[in-house]
């Protein structure tokens, strides 16, 4: 009898009625597939409607070779459904990878090497949201201005400058070490949804200093992000991330709602300059949230 290969990477993706993803981007997975049976993928569902047709189409599209596992009774958020499946997984690489996110080129050899430095904690790569148009690989972490983070972000995204002691890779697909992502107590599921990512990276560089997080050129993922709406309901739950993340550390949560201001009034003046109409009205709206809801 012969003994099933050792796992090597593990990939984590949480689906929440992502049917118009989710085949697609298994499609990619298997297609650029370098390792074999070395790899692991791992589709964790949180309470979508129509969970058991999805799964049974992954079953038949792609057979035993896609583990499926329905979470719990409740939707408890993109943390707790990866921890879920990080804690299944068997290998002592884990990629995090959204539902909308394709890979475009063989990768996983590669990371392999690159985790053979016991140093390494974090592997981030180029993220693209076109086939000619990059997105957001990283973002400045919270502490600084909005504006100078936001500037920041758009110029070292434009030149693939990353700082690991500055800057935090973005979660929609990562690589990070199983045992380190235990350790610092994986992902706080008290954040629902957005800004876990920079969450994640503050705890790492605070309980493990000497951890490296590399991010690599040459790697590239494609986040289809290029054509989404605007989301006043999106934006709340980033602020409400923010501002949970800044009383957890003892950090002014004013600071927070104040640059939020700055920002969108920034923004609603280039939506002006440009007469983009519908920016405009999300603008004003979200700023009339922000001093009716927010400003004490």
């Amino acid at each position: 009898m012969l003994l099933s290969m050792k796992k090597k990477i593990s990939i984590i993706i949480v689906t929440y009625n992502s049917e118009n993803h989710i085949y697609d981007c298994l499609e990619s997975i298997l297609k650029y597939n370098d390792i074999g049976n070395e790899l692991e993928v791992i589709v964790v569902d949180n309470m979508s409607s129509e969970v058991d047709i999805m799964f049974n189409l992954i079953s038949k599209k792609f057979g035993s070779e896609i583990i499926l596992t329905k979470k719990n009774l409740k939707n408890g958020g993109y943390g707790q459904g990866n921890n879920f499946g990080v804690k299944i997984a068997s290998a002592p690489i884990i990629l995090i990878m959204n539902p909308d996110v394709r890979l475009m080129h063989p990768i996983f050899s590669k990371v392999i090497d690159v985790f053979k430095n016991p140093s390494v904690a974090m592997l981030g790569m180029v993220q693209m949201i076109s086939q000619s148009k990059r997105g957001k690989s990283f973002g400045i972490n919270l502490g600084c201005g909005e504006f100078r983070r936001i500037s920041e972000t758009i110029i070292y995204n434009k030149i693939n400058y990353y700082n690991q002691a500055r800057m935090h890779l973005a979660g929609s697909c990562f690589f990070i070490d199983k045992l380190t992502f235990e350790d610092i107590g994986m992902f706080d599921e008290n954040i629902f949804m957005y800004g876990e990512e920079n969450d994640l990276h503050y705890r790492l560089i605070t309980i493990k200093p000497n951890s490296i997080i590399r991010f690599n050129k040459k790697m590239h993922y494609l986040h289809l992000t290029d054509n989404k709406k605007i989301s006043i309901n999106v934006w709340r739950q980033i602020l409400s991330s923010s501002l949970y993340f800044c009383k957890k550390n003892g950090i002014n949560e004013n600071l927070v709602i104040n640059n939020s201001i700055r920002n969108g009034l920034f923004f609603l003046f280039i939506a002006k300059l440009r007469n983009n109409k519908p920016l405009i009205q999300a603008y004003r709206q979200w700023l009339k949230i922000l001093k009716d809801e927010y400003v004490k």
